[in-house]
């Protein structure tokens, strides 16, 4: 279970990792057309009362405001909520860059404006003077750094 290197969203709290803030991720709310046609809506809908909502098993703000829906799906992999989001199974939180990528899947902006997580790169303590370690953290944050 141990890795040398991890990003993560949500700061790290163990002591003995080193974290630095390396990026952000956007995610915004997202439907597959199916689920629009079959409800009879368009992408402009600025309200999920009563609709079926897809959700992270991870306190999100996202979460807070929500409403009274119908969450047909909880689960701890984001792969899976595209997953069921693409199948039209309901309205998921998803990072864009990974969305937008999938042309079934309808951004829905009149929810609100797209919601901004720190990404973290952290490593234990004892390797960051490891040089292998060090010359792969260095290159992520780089990337990283030129993506946001």
């Amino acid at each position: 279970g141990a890795a040398d290197l991890a990003l993560r969203i949500g700061r790290p709290t163990e002591p003995s990792l080193i974290v630095r803030r390396v990026s952000e991720v956007s995610s915004r709310p997202y439907a597959a057309r199916s689920w629009l046609d079959a409800n009879s809506l368009e992408a402009d809908l600025t309200s999920l009362e009563d609709r079926e909502v897809l959700l992270l098993l991870a306190p999100h703000r996202w979460t807070n405001d929500l409403g009274r829906v119908r969450p047909v799906m909880r689960s701890t992999e984001i792969s899976v909520l595209m997953e069921a989001c693409a199948a039209g199974l309901g309205v998921a939180l998803l990072p864009d860059a990974l969305a937008m990528r999938r042309p079934e899947l309808v951004p829905l902006a009149a929810l609100g404006e797209p919601l901004a997580d720190p990404v973290w790169l952290a490593m234990h303590r004892d390797l960051a003077q490891v040089a292998r370690v060090r010359a792969v953290a260095d290159f992520l944050v780089d990337i990283l750094t030129e993506v946001h």
